[in-house]
């Protein structure tokens, strides 16, 4: 693998959500580490949400917007079409409209980690984050640990959370993309492409970076979701695919906060 250095480019889904995205844009501005770029990803949205972004974009360089291609579908074609558009940078975040960023030095402590990680040619940095329920409340934290290897953690039922893992731009030239045939279950499916290389070099950090809004796609469509994520076990365990979703929701009920 090729070390890296420490620029992130943080990729944006967008669709009509321009009411949700001033949160995540502020607690960005505020963030004392300003070396960072964010790339609004926009579906077939509304001339007013597309204003929007423009007005954002001309306000502030480290904004940018592009129109979603037609042949790259959903949220996960959206972040390949940021993959592919991305060559100047070293590390690369997922975001949702609704996330935001969990303090104000999230950026300093990730560019000390980063600049401290140079030599170790790192392939994921993988933090944490905070799911938060309309009225605020933390109900889950995110939980991971890598135990012998990231293919072995996914088989235990824990799975990164693609919002608060930092993807290096060494793992596009294995990983390629995401299947944007998943609706929800994508960066699922990602990660255990992933693991099946061997050699890859992964660091997770008990640090908290991100809160995410519970009660987006994945929480209302179960049914979907659960088949997919049954489809994305079994491309990887095959008959054994059962395994790791009890364990996977085994750690979810483990997560919750009551």
């Amino acid at each position: 693998m090729v070390a890296y250095k420490n620029k992130i480019l943080i990729v944006v889904p967008t669709l009509n959500s321009y009411i949700l995205l001033p949160k995540l844009v502020d607690s960005l501005k505020t963030q004392t580490n300003g070396n960072w770029e964010v790339l609004f990803v926009d579906g077939n949205s509304s001339k007013k949400h597309r204003d929007w972004l423009a007005k954002l974009c001309k306000e502030d360089i480290r904004f940018n917007w592009i129109k979603q291609n037609i042949y790259q579908k959903g949220i996960y074609g959206a972040m390949n079409q940021g993959f592919k558009l991305s060559e100047k940078f070293d590390w690369f975040l997922f975001w949702g409209s609704d996330d935001w960023v969990q303090n104000d030095y999230v950026f300093e402590r990730i560019h000390k980690i980063i600049y401290n990680s140079l030599n170790n040619e790192l392939d994921l940095l993988i933090f944490k984050g905070n799911y938060i329920n309309s009225f605020g409340k933390i109900v889950r934290t995110t939980i991971f640990r890598k135990i012998f290897s990231l293919n072995f953690s996914l088989f235990c039922g824990l799975t990164p959370p693609h919002q608060a893992t930092l993807i290096s731009k060494s793992c596009l030239d294995i990983a390629r993309e995401y299947n944007h045939n998943f609706s929800i279950a994508g960066d699922l499916d990602f990660f255990l492409n992933l693991s099946l290389f061997k050699n890859l070099k992964i660091k997770f950090f008990n640090l908290n970076i991100i809160n995410m809004s519970q009660g987006g796609l994945s929480q209302k469509k179960h049914s979907l979701k659960f088949t997919e994520i049954v489809k994305a076990y079994r491309n990887v365990f095959g008959n054994f695919f059962w395994i790791p979703i009890i364990n996977r929701y085994i750690m979810r009920l483990i997560s919750l906060k009551f």
